[in-house]
């Protein structure tokens, strides 16, 4: 598994502040990420980060998971774009302005992060967009947290894997 790296940008989106966890997948990480999603051409991708976009351009949108904490309520999301399936997360109501919005992606199946993104949770703002795969070994899930850099380790903050 890849160290997590750490990348600080300003999305243009409501002047949010992204942080995003982890760096591209190395080399074993892209080729597990291709095999879960079947296909050869399938890249990493960070799609509409930090941006209220996602809710208006996505069509379908569903919540397949949630979780109401005493940090605010998170939302697995999903929804589709160009004919393909992503996901995504978002906090609603936070509690502190100094909380995260943390995205999780498991690539191989194994229930543990290959992949995370975070974003100050903001209302109107959310993670990046992952795209989605019918495979098993592909799963999302999203927490609320008071750490740029953490995962999420605390099921009282984080939903199930999607």
């Amino acid at each position: 598994m890849n160290g997590l790296g750490f990348l600080t940008r300003c999305a243009a989106a409501a002047g949010a502040v992204v942080t995003i966890l982890a760096t591209a997948p190395s080399a074993s990480a892209a080729d597990r990420l291709t095999a879960a999603a079947g296909s050869s051409s399938t890249a990493w991708g960070c799609f509409f980060a930090g941006s209220s976009n996602i809710e208006k351009t996505m069509s379908n949108k569903i919540t397949p998971r949630s979780k109401q904490t005493s940090k605010g309520a998170v939302d697995l999301r999903a929804g589709w774009y160009k004919g393909k399936q992503h996901g995504w997360a978002r906090v609603r109501s936070p509690q502190s302005q100094t909380q995260y919005t943390v995205f999780e992606v498991d690539t191989n199946g194994d229930r543990k992060p290959d992949d995370s993104w975070g974003i100050l949770a903001r209302v109107g703002t959310f993670t990046c967009a992952y795209p989605a795969s019918s495979s098993s070994r592909l799963a999302f899930r999203a927490c609320i947290s008071t750490e740029s850099g953490d995962k999420c380790t605390s099921a009282a903050y984080r939903t199930s894997w999607w």
